[in-house]
């Protein structure tokens, strides 16, 4: 069609141009040439009311504007209504994050656990900026803490604030590795405890500073004599072997077993009360005697 457009545009300008080409012309020649020009003038296919073909392409190119207009009105809507959605969405985030996050008070004894506990939290919050972690973490803290962190607080560092703060709450309250170690050989007794938690808190305090062979040996040293003979012939995991400790030591003789401790230390004491008693009370006849 565009084809056949161009072809007429240009036989109806050359069949002019060789009309006008012959000399000049005068006052009815022009009007006898208009008047012929006016009954032969050259049309556009596309703009020929005339014919049902040329009607028909009119209608065409309309309807493709029309659906191009649609589109694009379609395509800018599509865009102002998802980021209206996705600004409202992030706001609601941010006021469920504020809201849902629920900080729970400073663990001295096992810091490191209390702040990987609210990294997860803040995680699954979406808070991932260290400013906000740093103030989250502020807001668990009492007075004894705040007082370790002053500084920090008063000051926070430009680059990583949280990191910061984190590391001076961590080595100020985690034990060394030598006091762990010392805990965990001399001071760890079963007490009242079940086996199985006793095996918990020292895993805990060896971390992964010592052998598996080592914890086994020092845990089934806790345990009473009877016990550790029944156990001595199983080739179980560790945990296994707590819990096999758990159903053969009756609850009583744990309750008995922490009653003989708290005997022996109060005796103890006791015997280190006369012996500052004695002490003292020799003092004044020495240097009386001088």
């Amino acid at each position: 069609m565009l084809r056949s457009w161009f072809a007429a545009v240009a036989e109806g300008y050359k069949n002019g141009e060789s009309k006008q080409s012959s000399g000049p012309i005068n006052e009815e020649e022009r009007k006898t040439i208009y008047a012929k020009e006016k009954n032969n003038r050259v049309t556009c296919p596309f703009f020929d009311r005339g014919s049902n073909v040329n009607s028909s392409a009119i209608r065409t190119v309309f309807m493709i504007m029309i659906s191009c207009l649609l589109y694009t009105v379609k395509s800018i809507l599509w865009i102002i209504f998802t980021f209206d959605v996705s600004h409202e969405d992030s706001e609601a985030t941010i006021n469920i994050s504020c809201v849902s996050v629920k900080v729970p008070p400073f663990w001295r004894a096992n810091p490191e656990i209390l702040l990987s506990q609210m990294k997860k939290r803040l995680i699954l919050a979406g808070i991932t900026i260290e400013i906000t972690k740093f103030h989250h973490v502020i807001s668990a803290l009492q007075s004894e803490e705040l007082g370790i962190v002053g500084d920090i607080i008063l000051n926070p560092p430009a680059e990583k604030p949280y990191k910061a703060l984190r590391t001076r709450l961590c080595s100020q309250y985690v034990d060394s590795e030598k006091q762990r170690l010392r805990d965990l050989i001399y001071r760890m007794q079963l007490g009242d405890r079940k086996p199985s938690c006793l095996l918990l808190e020292m895993r805990n305090k060896a971390g992964n500073r010592m052998t598996e062979e080592l914890l086994k040996s020092l845990f089934l040293q806790r345990l009473p004599t009877y016990v550790q003979q029944i156990l001595a012939i199983s080739n179980d995991q560790l945990e296994k072997l707590a819990e096999m400790a758990d159903g053969i030591i009756p609850r009583r003789f744990m309750r008995l077993t922490l009653r003989t401790d708290i005997k022996t230390t109060l005796r103890d004491i006791s015997s280190r009360l006369s012996t500052c008693e004695r002490s003292t009370s020799r003092g004044p006849e020495r240097r009386f005697c001088r």
